[in-house]
């Protein structure tokens, strides 16, 4: 047994000693290839990846969801890294989507020795955000944005954007600020180094494809620029304040639009699962368009946000203009608010001053289909009269003028397809002329269909005379109706029944007062013959054919150029005259054609003959 163990422990010293001996000469190798790579990096200062060992790198770097190439990698012994043309594909599309010209970082040594490296910045220059083709609108890969340029650094949980710019067509594109990542991170199991892989790859198709309408339109824009502040937020990654400006905006088709110099600003969040209240403001210098132009524009727009759910929702729009010419009409300024009442009506507000009118309206209505209801306040005079009266070619000057602007407060409700309900309003005017009658004032309400316009509830006013009562008019017949009552004088509206009119009251006056008076005239306009009338007169101390009484009360009746007074009833000192007569007159010959009365008085004959002109004392002698 001794001599057993004495063979196995000289066997085992010798395999000890030939297992330290290869220990020792591995040792001697390895630092002898040690010295060899240092002296070769000392002399070349930098270590390419060969292209298998890049294959790798590109592998896993890739996942399903999208693909890495790389077109060239060095790094050197201090942890700096270099990677030349850097692409990256979605699958199902052609061509990469990002392109970089060289991406440099610097990688902690020890987080790469034990495996986990960690790039603390990164400088990407000569980078490309690309349609692929089959999102192209031209079918060929285009670059979205080119030239970009951009130096990062992660601290922590964030990223810090310590400068950006690029080009976006003819926009220039700056941002700096930081961005936390943790709302940008999806479940851990889904997440490559703290991101969702697939949501990014699914927001950038999202992306890209809206970009595909955006981007060909913005050659419209000149001298355009954008820049992005971004602000650190826990549940939004970033808030960004967004500033948008250009010298100007050139759009030929469908319908050309030019601007001067305009300036947009709004803040939104970059992400996260929380809607945001958005408010973005625009200053616009100079608008023309082929309907027309202003000078000057300033609008706010208030919105909901959902970075998650892709949601935009309008809560309040305030628009301000001046020096406003739409369709040769001239608005001196326009204020406009408007905000959505139950879909798909829109509430507003509005005021404009046009001419020497102030107009005000508040309502609803529902764009899509032309329709809706609103009130209205306004202000206006000669100045509005003569712009409506450009607009549909008919001088208005003509029935009615004013010496100050009038007030009108009322509604319109508009039918689909913009065809009018109806309207109305309560109206009131002084010192006006309306058809050759002057007026001190003129109010009441006022009530139109489109067919049939109706006055009511009037209440006029000239000099002593004070008349109450109602007016329609049927304006594709021009059929109508007055009904007034009070004191007037009847010659005193004689320009709107020229020529009937003042013959009929001719040979009569009232100097002391305005007789009491009850009127009921309905015709069709330009058609006197058409036209039938029904007066009673009340009237103290009047004069007819100089004969002078002390009270005549008279219910009278004209249909065309005939007269029928149905009753009379005349009084003076010395007795009455009571009853009634009948004139008919010649148009052609314009004179009388015959008269019959039945009169029973007191009074003098020879004064009643006076009445009767030319035959009167012939059939009373």
């Amino acid at each position: 047994m001794s001599r057993l163990t004495s063979v196995c422990a000289r066997l085992l010293r010798q395999l000890f000693g030939c297992l330290l001996c290869f220990v020792v000469w591995s040792l001697w190798t390895l630092l002898i290839a040690a010295l060899g790579i240092q002296a070769w990096i000392a002399v070349r200062h930098e270590i390419v990846l060969p292209g298998p060992l890049l294959r790798i790198v590109e592998r896993h770097l890739s996942t399903p969801s999208y693909r890495v190439t790389l077109g060239h990698a060095a790094f050197d012994p201090s942890g700096n890294l270099v990677i030349q043309g850097l692409e990256i594909e979605l699958p199902g599309f052609e061509g990469p989507v990002l392109r970089a010209g060289q991406i440099q970082t610097r990688l902690d040594p020890w987080g790469l020795f034990v495996g986990h490296p960690n790039a603390h910045r990164l400088a990407v220059t000569g980078a490309e955000i690309l349609y692929p083709s089959q999102l192209s609108p031209t079918g060929r890969p285009e670059a979205i944005v080119h030239n970009l340029d951009a130096v990062l650094r992660f601290e922590g949980n964030r990223v810090e954007i310590d400068a950006l710019s690029g080009m976006a067509g003819p926009v220039a594109l700056s941002a700096h600020g930081a961005i936390a990542l943790a709302p940008l991170r999806g479940p851990p199991s889904a997440t490559i180094a703290g991101f969702d892989a697939a949501r990014a790859v699914g927001a950038t198709i999202s992306f890209l494809r809206k970009a595909a309408n955006i981007t060909p339109k913005l050659d419209a824009l000149k001298g355009a620029r954008l820049d992005l502040r971004l602000f650190p937020s826990p549940v939004a990654g970033a808030l960004v304040d967004a500033d948008f400006s250009a010298s100007r905006l050139e759009i030929v088709t469908p319908h050309p639009v030019e601007t001067g110099p305009f300036h947009l600003t709004t803040r939104f969040p970059l992400a996260g699962r929380v809607s945001a209240r958005v408010i973005a403001r625009l200053r616009l210098g100079s608008l023309s368009t082929a309907e027309g132009s202003t000078g000057g524009v300033t609008a706010r727009l208030v919105a909901t946000w959902s970075p998650h759910a892709h949601t935009f929702v309008p809560l309040r729009a305030d628009l301000s203009a001046v020096g406003i010419r739409f369709m040769d009409t001239d608005v001196d300024a326009l204020e406009l608010s408007a905000r959505p009442a139950p879909l798909p009506a829109i509430a507003f507000e509005a005021q404009a001053s046009v001419a020497d009118a102030r107009l005000a309206a508040q309502g609803t209505i529902i764009p899509s289909l032309r329709s809706g209801s609103f009130t209205f306040d306004a202000v206006a005079g000669n100045g509005l009269e003569a712009l409506v009266s450009k607009r549909i070619h008919r001088d208005l000057g003509r029935f009615v003028t004013f010496s100050r602007p009038g007030h009108a407060s009322g509604s319109v409700r508009l039918l689909p397809g913009g065809k009018l309900a109806s309207a109305q309003a309560w109206v009131d005017v002084h010192h006006l002329v309306a058809h050759e009658v002057p007026l001190d004032r003129i109010s009441g309400h006022v009530w139109f269909d489109g067919h049939t316009f109706l006055a009511d509830h009037a209440v006029v006013l000239q000099g002593d005379n004070v008349a109450r009562g109602s007016y329609e008019m049927d304006v594709k017949t021009h059929d109508f109706r007055f009904l007034l009552s009070g004191f007037l004088r009847p010659p005193d509206i004689e320009g709107w029944f020229k020529p009937w009119w003042p013959a009929l009251w001719k040979n009569f006056a009232f100097p002391t007062a305005a007789p009491a008076a009850n009127i009921d005239i309905q015709g069709r306009w330009r058609f006197p013959a058409l036209t039938t009338v029904f007066v009673g007169v009340d009237a103290r101390n009047p004069v007819v054919r100089e004969v002078p009484f002390d009270e005549v009360h008279t219910r009278v009746y004209s249909h065309g150029h005939d007269v029928d007074a149905l009753s009379v009833n005349a009084l003076r000192k010395e007795g009455s005259v009571r009853g009634w007569f009948t004139r008919t007159f010649d148009m052609d010959k314009s004179e009388w054609q015959s008269i019959d009365f039945d009169m029973t008085t007191s009074v003098d004959l020879a004064e009643c003959a006076r009445i009767i002109h030319k035959v009167g004392p012939e059939i009373l002698a």
